[in-house]
């Protein structure tokens, strides 16, 4: 447990010193309201596989309510260019895509949603500008397991 919660602290620390910010302060720059308590419908989202686990705080929007709705479901990622995972949940998340601001510059650590391929993007390096990318949250621990994050990852919250 000890172990854990150091590497937990040790991801928070990484992310912070590369500046890659947090949840909040890109939430607010794409006008998302950031949940103050995390609870099942505004906050947190967990990505499980194996003994490892990712948790992300997922700013307020109407995309994430859509997507927090469909959950708790399996996924299987795939690597694209050694620098993020990707996964299709079935149907898009079409209803709420108008709602909400498209296009950010991701981080290392975020979880984003991919228009263009209807994709739940997961992002272990920087990337650059997408207009298709829209905004989900940023990890806030285990982010050091997202490169080897494949099969059999159960997503919840």
């Amino acid at each position: 447990m000890k172990k854990l919660l150091l590497i937990c602290l040790l991801s928070a620390a990484v992310l912070t010193v590369s500046g890659c910010g947090n949840a909040d302060n890109i939430a607010a720059e794409l006008g998302c309201e950031q949940a103050s308590e995390a609870t099942p419908a505004d906050g947190i989202l967990t990505l499980a596989f194996g003994e490892r686990a990712v948790t992300f705080i997922v700013a307020d929007s109407p995309l994430t309510r859509e997507l927090m709705a469909r959950i708790p479901t399996s996924a299987e990622f795939e690597d694209y260019e050694n620098r993020l995972k990707f996964t299709r949940l079935g149907a898009p998340l079409a209803s709420a895509i108008n709602d909400v601001q498209h296009g950010y510059d991701p981080s290392g650590g975020d979880i984003a949603y991919d228009t263009a391929n209807d994709t739940i993007v997961v992002f272990y390096c920087d990337a650059e500008y997408s207009d298709d990318l829209i905004y989900l949250g940023t990890a806030e621990s285990g982010s050091e397991w997202i490169p080897v994050m494949e099969d059999n990852v159960t997503i919840s919250y």
